[in-house]
């Protein structure tokens, strides 16, 4: 895919500089797996004495020579006591790292109970001595509530974590046993984004139920009375999203093109801003590169100089779902709660935009962010835990998740594995997304994850807002690009992504 400078799309003006230029190389993942000698001494034997002639009678005999007992008892008993030390330390070892009842399995997550449920209860009844306890959890300080109660050690043994969670979960995260689910199984199951995603050590860190990604909603109401086709480049979307965008009073967006341009309002943005940094190849080990701060001034540009997004309105996806927006590139998760608000509008679907490219044959890129099962690593259940997480991976179960979400109401999750991708290729909602699956990319900006202050997406999102906050603002400063970049460096660092 070409590589672009994003301003040469905009309007000219004056440009953030770099307080230094570094080399531009490409970005690498790293997935993260990733007795004292003794000092003898020897005593001097003591030389039989000598006759001496002092006229007063003296026995000539020499006395017997006795080894001395404690020479033999003392490093006998040392030698017992470190070997009962030895043992006491390693069952207490054993037991302070193995948690949980042996059997009984408690399984944290974010979905609905109603759709797990039958599938736990399927796999119980053929599992004789297995009990599965599902708790749904509150989406609100998740992420901090679950590693509060690994830190205690009060498991559970399976939980739902987020697909960028991966490098500051790895202490408490089990990898695939080759005995239940090879590495050849695994990687023959999933999409490669998966596989690249979730490797850590010498396996997996778990499995997707499901996966998500960025697509376009389009206003089909708007763009029939406009009469313009929907766009599929980023310099096509920028021309829309101008044309359409309505300030009666010259300031304020009453309509809008397009939801970029800040962070308050704009649901997703991190995956949004992932996605343009992804296409146009940037190097997140080098933030104030060339590629990095053209996509920022193009993000900002939306609500700078053009504004087709202002603060003044709902959520996006409130605004889009009210009629009120034109464009709202989300997450396939993002449906249901367009369905649920009131005054629904006429929409379809359709790939986000993409940078123009070298070979017409080169795939589109997308953007990955969905969640994951894991299993603790300290669990006594860690077999039996990775047997069910294997059976609830299997077609037959993929398919009883998604006809759950479906009685219920919403919209069912994009099957993590290929050899499914035919049951919904065809699908008006999910369509565009699949044809994505193949060729996502991930990187840790993601938003509504809950990760908590100090969890990854948190402190990486702290510092893109800042960044963008002074884009918007048409501020042109060396000084905060800087700080920019050193944040995100420290963060990497912290994880050890490289």
């Amino acid at each position: 895919m070409a590589k672009i400078n994003f301003k040469e799309i905009l309007f000219p003006r004056k440009k953030l500089s770099s307080s230094k230029q570094l080399p531009d190389q490409d970005p690498a993942g790293a997935a993260g797996n990733v007795s004292p000698a003794a000092d003898f001494s020897s005593n001097q034997a003591v030389q039989p004495g000598q006759k001496i002639n002092t006229g007063v009678p003296f026995s000539s005999s020499k006395p017997k020579r006795k080894f001395p007992l404690t020479a033999i008892v003392v490093p006998v008993v040392l030698i017992v006591l470190l070997i009962v030390a030895g043992l006491i330390f390693r069952l207490l070892s054993n037991r302070s790292t193995t948690f949980g009842v042996d059997g009984e399995i408690v399984w944290w997550g974010l979905t609905d109970a109603e759709i797990v449920q039958p599938l736990i209860d399927e796999y119980v009844s053929e599992n004789e001595g297995i009990t599965i306890t599902y708790v749904q959890q509150s989406s609100v300080d998740y992420g901090i509530r679950l590693r509060n109660s690994l830190a205690k050690g009060q498991g559970p043994d399976i939980f739902e974590f987020h697909n960028t969670w991966v490098p500051m979960m790895r202490n408490e995260l089990s990898v695939n046993p080759q005995n239940i689910f090879s590495n050849s199984e695994y990687e023959s199951a999933f999409y490669p984004v998966v596989l690249r995603n979730l490797a850590l050590g010498s396996g997996y860190s778990g499995v997707p139920l499901g996966l998500d990604t960025l697509i376009m909603y389009v206003n089909s109401g708007v763009f029939t009375a406009a009469a313009m086709d929907v766009p599929s480049r980023w310099s096509e979307y920028f021309d829309v999203a101008k044309h359409l965008t309505q300030k009666p009073d010259g300031n304020t967006v009453a309509f809008s093109g397009a939801a970029m341009g800040i962070t308050e309002n704009v649901d997703n943005w991190q995956e949004i801003l992932g996605l343009l940094l992804k296409q146009n190849g940037a190097d997140f080990n080098t933030p104030d590169s060339e590629k990095m701060i053209s996509v920022i001034e193009f993000y900002a540009s939306f609500a700078e100089r053009d504004k087709t997004w202002d603060e003044t309105l709902p959520s996006s996806t409130t605004t889009f779902a009210r009629g009120r927006l034109a464009i709202l590139i989300a997450p396939i998760h993002r449906n249901d709660e367009i369905r649920a608000t009131e005054g629904r509008v006429s929409y379809f679907t359709a790939k986000p935009p993409q940078l123009p490219k070298d070979d017409p044959l080169q795939k589109d890129v997308g953007y990955a962010t969905y969640w994951v099962q894991g299993v603790w690593s300290k669990t006594v259940n860690e077999q039996d835990a990775w047997r069910f997480l294997k059976f609830l991976s299997e077609p037959d179960s993929l398919r009883e998740i998604n006809k759950n979400y479906v009685e219920i109401g919403k919209t069912p999750l994009l099957y993590p594995r290929p050899e499914m991708s035919n049951l919904q290729i065809n699908d008006p909602i999910l369509g565009p997304a699949v044809e994505l699956l193949p060729d996502l990319t991930f990187w840790y900006l993601a938003g509504d994850t809950n990760d908590g202050e100090d969890g990854i997406n948190s402190r990486i999102q702290v510092a893109f807002e800042t960044v963008i906050s002074e884009a918007a603002k048409g501020r042109n400063s060396s000084r905060f690009i800087k700080n920019f970049a050193d944040e995100i460096t420290v963060v990497l660092n912290s994880y050890g992504i490289r």
